[in-house]
C-alpha cells in the first residue's frame, strides 16, 4: 500500500522502457497483454509515436485468456499481422495481464522464430517496474546479441542509454553531439536515438569508448568491458566545465567510469542546500554543473528510479514512495530544487526556487512538449523566471479568453 501514488501519476512500467529502446530499431514490438498497455506506449511513452508511427501491436489478452491461460492467442494475432517485409526482428514483451498467467515467452518465441525466419526477442517484463528497469533488460540484450566485432575508427563514443523516457529528445541529443564535438569526439552510434537502426549498434566495436548517460545502459555498458575490454565513462556533457572534464575521461577512460562527482572544497562550506530529483546520471551531472557554474553548492540527488551505489555521495537518496519525497521537502529548507514539474507541489516553501525540468517517465504529455535546454554547453534551466506549471497555466487562461472573445 505504501507504493500507491496519490499526488503523482504512475511512472512509466518497464515495457515501456525496453520498447522505448528497441523503437527505432526497424522491429516489430509486441505487447503480450491487453490493449490498454499499448495505449501506455504509444499515447503516453513514446513521443516519436506521433511523428514517426513505429510498429507496436497487442496480442489483445482478455479476462477469459487470463482464466484459462491460453497462449495461443499471441501466436494467432502475430500470424494474423503477417509480420514481414523490411521487419527485421520481433521483440515480445509481458505485462501484467501475461505475468499472471505466467506466459512462456521463450517458448512461443522460439515457435515464431521457426515461422518467421526473422530474430525474436523475449524479455521479461510484467508491467510492475518501471521504466529504467526494461530499459536495462533491453540495452543489455542489444550488448550481448547484437553488438559485432569491427574495425576500430580512433576517437568514436558510443552514447548508451538514451531514451526518451528519460530527458532525451532529439534536440537534447544534438546538444550532447555537440558538446562532444566541440572537444574532437566522434560519436560512433546513439543506442535507443540513432536513426541508422540496428546497423549502429552492430558497429558498436568500432569506437573507442562508451558514454554512459543514464542508469538504464549500465549493464551493458559493463557487459561490453568484460565482454570485449571496451572502457565506459558514466555523465552528461551539463555545462562547459562538466563537458570538458567529461571529455577528457572519454579520451583517457581508465578509472573514471565510476567515480562518483565531489564537490570543489571552496564550495562545501557554503550555506543552503539544494535538490536534483531525476535520473540519477543526469542529476549528478546537473549536480557537478549548479556546483561548478550556477553558484550553488551542498547538492543532494534522489531518485524514484534505480540508482546506482556506486554513484551515490553521502546524502543521496533512493525515493520508494510519495511520502519520502515529502518527508525530504518537510525536514529539509532547500533553497533550490531541480526536478520534473509534477514535484513542486511537494514543496511548500515561498522562499524556495524551483526549476521545472520534465521527465517524461513521470509526467508524460502533460510536459514534453516544452523544450528546456539542460544538456550541451550553454544549459538555461537556471534562467526560468517561473514554472513549466505556471507557464502552462497562463496559456490556458489566454487561451480561455480568446475563445470567449470569440463568441
Amino acid at each position: 500500500m505504501k507504493a500507491i501514488l496519490k499526488r503523482l501519476p504512475p511512472f512509466a512500467p518497464d515495457y515501456s522502457g525496453a520498447s522505448a529502446v528497441f523503437y527505432p530499431l526497424g522491429g516489430a514490438v509486441i505487447l503480450n497483454g491487453a490493449d490498454g498497455c499499448i495505449g501506455n506506449v504509444t499515447g503516453y511513452d513514446e513521443p516519436r509515436f506521433f511523428n514517426e508511427p513505429g510498429r507496436v501491436f497487442s496480442s489483445g489478452l482478455r479476462e477469459i485468456h487470463a482464466i484459462t491461460g491460453d497462449e495461443a492467442v499471441l501466436l494467432e494475432k502475430i500470424r494474423e499481422a503477417r509480420l514481414t517485409g523490411d521487419i527485421q526482428f520481433i521483440l515480445m514483451l509481458g505485462t501484467p495481464t501475461s505475468a499472471v498467467i505466467a506466459s512462456d515467452h521463450q517458448s512461443l518465441s522460439r515457435i515464431l522464430m521457426d515461422e518467421q525466419q526473422i530474430p525474436v526477442i523475449p524479455l521479461n517484463t510484467t508491467g510492475m517496474e518501471t521504466y529504467e528497469i526494461g530499459a536495462s533488460k533491453a540495452f543489455e540484450q542489444l550488448a550481448v546479441h547484437w553488438v559485432k566485432p569491427g574495425k576500430k575508427k580512433k576517437g568514436g563514443v558510443n552514447v548508451i542509454g538514451s531514451t526518451p523516457l528519460d530527458y532525451w529528445g532529439p534536440e537534447q541529443m544534438t546538444l550532447v553531439r555537440q558538446a562532444l564535438e566541440h572537444y574532437q569526439l566522434r560519436i560512433n552510434s546513439i543506442w535507443g536515438m540513432d536513426g541508422n537502426g540496428m546497423e549502429s549498434i552492430k558497429a558498436t566495436l568500432e569506437g573507442d569508448v562508451n558514454l554512459v548517460v543514464s542508469v538504464s545502459g549500465l549493464k551493458a555498458a559493463r557487459y561490453l568491458e568484460k565482454e570485449y575490454g571496451m572502457p565506459y565513462v558514466t555523465g552528461v556533457p551539463v555545462g562547459k566545465r562538466s563537458a570538458r572534464r567529461l571529455a577528457r575521461k572519454l579520451k583517457n577512460p581508465a578509472g573514471h567510469h565510476m567515480m562518483p562527482l565531489k564537490a570543489s572544497l571552496s564550495q562545501m562550506n557554503s550555506p543552503g542546500r539544494s535538490l536534483v530529483i531525476g535520473e540519477q546520471i543526469w542529476a549528478n551531472a546537473f549536480r557537478e554543473y549548479l556546483e561548478d557554474e550556477g553558484g550553488v553548492s551542498n547538492v543532494e540527488v534522489c531518485s524514484f528510479f534505480q540508482m546506482d551505489k556506486a554513484l551515490m555521495e553521502k546524502d543521496d537518496r533512493l525515493l520508494t514512495t510519495e511520502d519520502d519525497l515529502m518527508e525530504l521537502a518537510s525536514q529539509n529548507r532547500y533553497t533550490l530544487v531541480v526536478g520534473d514539474p509534477l514535484f513542486q507541489s511537494f514543496f511548500q516553501d515561498e522562499a524556495l526556487r524551483f526549476c521545472p525540468v520534465p521527465h517524461l517517465a513521470v509526467s508524460s504529455r502533460l510536459h514534453w512538449d516544452h523544450s528546456l535546454q539542460y544538456t550541451g554547453l550553454f544549459p538555461d534551466v537556471l534562467k526560468q523566471k517561473r514554472s513549466l506549471l505556471h507557464l502552462k497555466e497562463a496559456s490556458l487562461k489566454k487561451e480561455f479568453r480568446t475563445q470567449e472573445s470569440g463568441k
